[in-house]
């Protein structure tokens, strides 16, 4: 009743046809061993990712910087400021902080509107973009 390579079980009188371990196709007409590679070719991932094999299972994950579900698709995580939170700023598709290296030595750095805006403290002179003395 099953297929070729395929195991038969009985559940409630009714025969139950599978492919064993290591095996993939239609248990009622054939079963064929897989080789891993296949599992990954073509990718069962969505846009974005990687596809690596582990313990005879595709794995997906989204590269490097993407974030989402690597099922349905990866994206970047940000494309423009208003994508990250208030206090920070979209570089490079990553929202970061957007007063590092910002200022000059000494000054201080708030962020305003997802930008960096530099001053020097109290008693202090110079550019806050590059030195407060």
């Amino acid at each position: 009743m099953c297929g070729v390579n395929a195991d038969c079980r009985v559940k409630d009188h009714q025969p139950v046809c599978s492919c064993p371990d290591g095996y993939v196709g239609d248990a009622l007409s054939h079963c064929r061993r897989f080789h891993s590679d296949e599992l990954c070719n073509p990718s069962p991932c969505g846009a974005h990712t990687n596809c690596k094999v582990r313990n005879e299972r595709p794995v997906c994950s989204c590269i490097t910087n993407y974030i989402g579900n690597p099922l349905t698709g990866c994206r970047p995580e940000c494309v423009s400021d208003s994508e990250c939170p208030h206090n920070m700023a979209c570089r490079n598709n990553i929202c970061v902080n957007p007063c590092r290296d910002a200022c000059g030595e000494n000054a201080y750095c708030d962020v305003r509107n997802q930008r960096a805006v530099c001053r020097c403290p109290e008693n202090y002179l110079g550019d806050p973009n590059s030195r407060c003395v």
